[in-house]
């Protein structure tokens, strides 16, 4: 009986365990640097860095963009977005930028990495990996290859590698995003 009791009991746990840790299709888990969504951007800067770093992306100002150069492995540049008027700055999306100046592979080697990361602890039925023509680029030679995982809540995650023609002298570089239902839905109209 106590045999049975003890399978029983870490049966269970392991059910447990592995649920979680397989499933956390929420973006509650994932970080950039450190800074979570919903998190204030004080956290992780200064009032003054996001007040000389403010960017002018948007059409609509409800939502004010900043961009950051960063000294951190992983990333050479942090942007994040938060309410104009919010003086906590809480963060509703947030994008790291790795450069791949000369070596496109590389980065698509990360971002492969990254990708099967994710795959570990995201149902595929989230996920949905496209290349898209990058429209800043009026030589139409530059392109995107991008991973998206849409949550249920309407949450995203997107992995992207941005292979920029020479034409267009920007830089090919790696780009994780998480985005919050609240900024998706904000941005697709900030456009216009």
């Amino acid at each position: 009986m106590l045999l049975l009791m003890k399978k029983i009991l870490v049966i269970s746990f392991f059910s447990f365990f592995l649920s979680n840790i397989g499933n956390t299709n929420s973006i509650t888990a994932h970080d950039i640097a450190g800074l979570f969504i919903g998190d204030s951007a004080l956290n992780f800067t200064s009032k003054e860095m996001i007040k000389a770093n403010k960017k002018n992306w948007y059409k609509n100002k409800e939502i004010t963009p900043v961009s950051i150069s960063i000294n951190n492995p992983d990333y050479d540049v942090m942007s994040f977005s938060y309410r104009t008027n919010d003086p906590s700055y809480k963060v509703l999306e947030m994008s790291g930028m790795k450069l791949f100046p000369t070596n496109f592979q590389e980065c698509l080697k990360r971002k492969d990495k990254t990708v099967k990361n994710h795959d570990m602890a995201i149902s595929s039925e989230l996920k949905n990996s496209f290349d898209a023509p990058l429209p800043q680029d009026s030589s139409g030679k530059s392109k995107s290859y991008n991973t998206k995982y849409t949550f249920d809540n309407g949450d995203i995650i997107f992995i992207a590698c941005y292979d920029w023609s020479e034409e267009s002298g920007k830089d090919d570089h790696f780009r994780y995003g998480i985005l919050s239902n609240e900024f998706a839905k904000w941005v697709r109209g900030a456009h216009k």
